[in-house]
């Protein structure tokens, strides 16, 4: 029942603010786009003009729309170009299945390649390689066959480039609003999630800060691509940003380190705060959507029950307990909660000098172009993951060829389409995105059963493509289970009206089995062709997420004894570099744990060192905004504290008694209670990496 309670709200939660966050406007013109070849094809009765639609689909799903526009039609029409050629070379070779089937894996090898240049130029390449598998399994061969179909794909890729550009824009403040409503619902995710730690869900931490930060690169992105022009409102959410997370991060840590029985009561206590802290934040985002015409008043009177209701946290512990240290905790936990609620609240900046430098110094680091030729073939022909990556889909996508031209059916495409889109570079991936494809293809397959049904006339099925094509679209934004629950009962229309041998249900079915068979082929070659096993990489991630750590703990060290910084990197930087390597070292541990069928003791160890290492990151980046509410003794306690762990944790022996307890004054002041449970936990975490760091390096 708690179950069904927490999916409900999270529905409505995004019906009532997540879903402003969508794309529609360019999902809609996608749809639009999609929908006019398929509608052609039933007017002119022409079945190919279908290939000229999931055409016209590929490209608006490569298509990039925040960039300019000249930019967009360059890469548009090479995707078309080359997607055509891939076509035509199989179908040429249709007659030799060697030469065929020999075709479509330098193709895959070459499409999956590409994906070292980014996720943009990755999905271009690997849709072009699903486009020559697809190919060499249609019933067609020969040159004139050949030309036909490359034909009708490049025209369907032209006419989604073309009219991607001129039909009606999102400008670009609109995308900055929709990505700065994206970042806000994460946010206002996470301080559920808290919520629900808070009540005794400690499950709910798993889910952690990484899905923030994508949406404030992507926010960030959005609002520097404005040039200058981006809402006010929304560019002193980037400004705040970093100080959003690094309270929500310490938040986190203290949440996860209150074990005992006095902390778990007092938390609590702090579970009605967290609900209200999340609904000043979907206030601001209301109030950001509204424009001019939201009332400013709405997110002070959230506020004001935030603060009302964290002030009654402390005399309700009072009222049934003393001082100790759940009383430490707590005030702890409730400093930070202020803090966090005030920034939230701050009334919206109107300088404008401050959006080009808020876009500046929070843009992502973009990736480096590629260098020669000869420098790219060294890159390719080198044993690295995208070598060994697109060495695998090269050979899964021959292997489904091949079972789906030995099994004689007419949509036996669909087993490439699958195993193309499954496989991912590591085992682990590829069995998690196999189970979502499988559970959002069967669910979609009913969809379009549904809604053939009732329609009969071909022109009337080709409309319905229109939203199934527009749901498709805009539910990437969402999850990759929705996103396949549209795109599957999109495909078996429009495989329907290309092919109508049969009824609608028949298709979905064959859909079904050829799909789960494609799974298979990808599981099997994931597993056997150059296993790409994460438990290799457990050292050298844990290598890195080790020394980004240290890095931070020193910069950190070095702020609380000298409070001017001296150059270099800042402290938000050395922060996110260090919160991503352990993000990294995270999903390392994962997948091979998946992979391991024992119990294995380096994983084991290497699970708690990155619990400890984000618990320390955790613990001292509040510090980073909240350095100055503290005094001269705790700022210099502090920084040895931080100065001692980062040698524990650089060293494989050091000397020094870092163990020492926080000291057992406890003073009224939280800044005072803030600054010993960041010393306990530093303490302890620090030990306990220094103690695992020689098992896990081995």
């Amino acid at each position: 029942m708690q179950l069904f309670a927490s999916g409900r709200d999270q529905l409505l939660r995004f019906w009532h603010h997540g879903r402003h966050q969508l794309p529609m406007a360019d999902a809609l013109r996608g749809g639009v786009i999609c929908v006019a070849p398929a509608v052609l094809a039933v007017t002119l009765h022409m079945p190919l003009l279908c290939w000229s639609a999931i055409a016209a689909f590929w490209t608006c799903l490569a298509d990039e729309p925040g960039r300019p526009g000249f930019e967009r039609h360059c890469k548009g029409l090479v995707f078309g170009v080359a997607g055509a050629l891939a076509s035509a070379c199989a179908i040429a070779a249709h007659s030799l299945p060697v030469l065929s089937i020999a075709v479509v894996g330098a193709v895959a090898y070459a499409g999956a390649s590409v994906r070292a240049r980014g996720p943009a130029s990755g999905l271009r390449g690997l849709l072009t390689a699903t486009a020559c598998s697809v190919s060499a399994c249609f019933p067609a061969h020969g040159i004139d066959a050949a030309t036909r179909y490359a034909g009708f794909y490049l025209v369907g890729s032209v006419w989604a480039t073309l009219a991607g550009g001129s039909l009606w824009q999102a400008g670009r403040t609109k995308r900055a609003q929709q990505a700065t409503l994206a970042y806000l619902h994460a946010m206002s995710l996470l301080v559920n999630r808290l919520g629900y730690a808070a009540q005794g869900n400690r499950a709910r931490l798993e889910q952690g800060r990484a899905e923030l930060r994508t949406k404030l690169d992507a926010m960030t992105a959005a609002i520097a691509n404005c040039c200058g022009d981006a809402p006010s409102a929304c560019t002193r959410w980037v400004d705040d940003a970093e100080q959003a997370i690094a309270l929500l991060a310490g938040l986190e840590t203290l949440l996860a380190g209150g074990h005992d029985a006095a902390r778990r009561e007092a938390a609590s206590l702090l579970a009605p705060g967290y609900v209200q802290l999340a609904l000043q934040i979907d206030a601001s985002a209301a109030h950001l959507r509204d424009g001019p015409g939201a009332l400013p008043s709405v997110v002070e009177q959230r506020l004001a029950r935030v603060q009302q209701t964290l002030r009654a946290c402390e005399p309700a512990w009072l009222s049934t307990h003393g001082p100790g240290e759940g009383l430490t905790w707590l005030r702890a936990n409730l400093d930070l909660l202020e803090r966090l609620a005030v920034l939230l609240a701050r009334d919206v900046r109107m300088h404008a000098a401050r959006v080009v430098a808020a876009g500046a110094r929070g843009a992502p680091p973009e990736r480096p172009r590629p260098g020669r030729l000869t420098a790219r073939i060294a890159e390719l022909a080198a044993r690295n993951a995208y070598a060994r990556y697109a060495a695998r889909l090269s050979v899964a996508a021959m292997l489904a060829v091949t079972f789906a031209r030995l099994s004689g059916l007419q949509q036996g495409y669909w087993l490439a389409l699958t195993t193309m889109f499954i496989l991912q570079p590591t085992l682990s991936q590829t069995v998690k995105v196999s189970g979502l494809r499988i559970g959002g293809t069967l669910l979609g397959a009913v969809l379009a059963t549904a809604l053939s049904f009732p329609v009969h006339d071909p022109l009337l099925l080709a409309l319905v493509v229109l939203p199934l094509a527009t749901g498709t679209l805009a539910a990437r934004a969402v999850s990759y289970f929705s996103y396949i629950l549209f795109l599957t009962s999109h495909f078996i229309l429009v495989a329907h009206l290309g092919t109508p041998a049969g009824a609608p249900w028949a298709l979905a079915i064959a859909r079904a089995e050829l799909s789960v068979a494609g799974v298979l082929v990808g599981f099997v070659v994931s597993l056997f062709a150059w296993p790409d096993r994460e438990r290799h990489r457990l050292g050298s991630s844990a290598a890195r997420a080790l020394e980004g750590t240290a890095a931070y703990l020193d910069a950190v060290a070095r702020r609380l004894a000298q409070p001017v910084p001296r150059g270099g990197e800042t402290l938000g930087k050395l922060r996110r570099r260090a919160c991503l390597d352990i993000d990294t070292l995270e999903a390392t541990i994962g997948a091979t744990r998946f992979e391991s069928l024992v119990v294995d003791q380096q994983v084991a160890c290497a699970s708690v060192l990155m619990q400890r290492l984000r618990t320390l990151v955790g613990a001292l980046c509040p510090l980073e905004y909240v350095d100055a509410m503290l005094d001269d003794t705790e700022r210099a306690r502090l920084s040895g504290l931080a100065q001692r762990a980062h040698a524990w944790l650089t060293h494989d022996a050091c000397s020094g008694d870092l163990l020492q307890h926080p000291r057992e004054d406890s003073g009224p002041e939280a800044s005072s209670c803030h600054a010993r449970e960041i010393e306990r936990e530093v303490s302890e975490s620090a030990c306990v990496a220094h103690l695992l760091r020689s098992r896990v390096l081995r």
